[in-house]
């Protein structure tokens, strides 16, 4: 099943979802809003944030690929299917949307 997750994915966090969809969908959404080394039990999980200081059109496709490599290592439930972003006002990279399929 092919999930979309916006940007206010993780406005409110369910501790305990509904279904293993959701639970996985909000996973995503975590690892795509983490910097690498931030969570301080899992110093590992995030990403990188090398888009960052690129220019729009290499950062769209440098945080595709981190977060496809995240979701990968941390939720093998799901599988990146597209992933949009934008530079807002101040240069700070601002998550769209993404499409996961989640296999659950």
């Amino acid at each position: 099943m092919i999930v979309r997750i916006d940007g206010a994915a993780l406005d409110t966090i369910n501790i305990a979802p509904a279904t293993e969809t959701e639970e996985v969908a909000q996973n995503v959404a975590a690892l795509a809003l983490t910097p690498l080394g931030s969570c301080p039990i899992l110093r590992g999980m995030g990403l990188e944030m090398a888009f960052k200081d690129r220019p729009m059109q290499i950062a769209a496709e440098v945080y595709a690929a981190e977060l496809d490599m995240a979701i990968d290592a941390w939720e093998p439930r799901a599988a990146l299917v597209k992933a949009e972003g934008k530079m807002g006002e101040d240069e700070e990279w601002l998550m769209e949307g993404l499409e996961v399929e989640i296999d659950a």
